[in-house]
């Protein structure tokens, strides 16, 4: 249990709050009551983001504003309680998370840290989110004694990426009205575009740039721009324009 990640292998000799923002953004495995670094509490209490901390049996230990902001329930509500039946939380394919979330204990217990990951999560008012998920292990005094602290981003982005697509598809095709025949001969045959492709070509059309949908999709802008080559491939096209032409002649949207 005393293995440490290249993440925490430096630390900045600074002020409590940079230590703090310090292991919000890289450290992923700590030691608890070090000079060094803040305790779960500490870290919970003063993350800007929504956190959690949980014991080794996954039950809430300490729980912020910023989570009661994002899941609606008070902290006074889920302290004690298990982190999954509180956030019922699923994998990015659906799958509900063990009851005591074994595979990261699993990993704890083998002196390693989890990688971030996503999750949809429900809200009190059972609103699914879907999050970002960092988490950092804080390791006790005691062998086997730590606190997982779940830092949490609601990828909100992403949501306003689809709410874009399904405004602009509303645009592009009217309610009650289907192409005839006649309006389909002659037109070139549609090209086939996975999800995330559209998804892109649907931003090009509103004029977004690379850094733009990088945003909007919470991705980076060298995926954005490979995406983006995949679809000028697809269109048999040389540039953005003649897409984004071709995307509302052909009504590919």
């Amino acid at each position: 249990m005393t293995k440490r990640t290249d993440q925490d292998a430096i630390v900045p000799q600074t002020g409590p709050r940079d230590r703090l923002v310090h292991v919000e953004t890289h450290a992923r495995l700590v030691r608890a009551s070090s000079p060094a670094y803040p305790d779960a509490r500490h870290i919970v209490s003063e993350a800007a983001r929504a956190a959690i901390a949980t014991d080794p049996d996954s039950r809430i230990t300490h729980w912020n504003a910023e989570a009661t902001a994002l899941l609606g329930h008070p902290a006074h509500d889920v302290v004690g309680r298990s982190f999954q039946e509180v956030s019922r939380a699923r994998d990015v394919f659906g799958n509900p998370l063990c009851e005591d979330h074994c595979a990261l204990h699993s990993m704890v217990r083998a002196g390693s840290a989890p990688e971030n990951f996503e999750l949809d999560v429900l809200t009190a008012a059972d609103e699914k989110v879907r999050v970002a998920v960092s988490v950092v292990v804080v390791l006790g005094p005691l062998a086997g004694e730590y606190s997982l602290v779940y830092l949490l981003t609601p990828k909100r982005r992403r949501r306003r990426a689809d709410e874009a697509i399904e405004r602009l598809l509303a645009e592009r095709a009217p309610a009650g009205r289907t192409p005839t025949g006649a309006e389909q001969r002659g037109r070139r045959r549609q090209p086939r575009l996975t999800s995330r492709q559209k998804e892109i070509l649907a931003l090009m059309v509103l004029g977004r740039n690379s850094r733009e949908m990088a945003e909007e999709m919470g991705v980076s802008v060298n995926t954005v721009r490979s995406h983006v080559q995949a679809v000028l491939k697809a269109l048999r096209v040389s540039n953005r324009l003649e897409a984004v032409s071709r995307a509302l002649k052909d009504r590919i949207l």
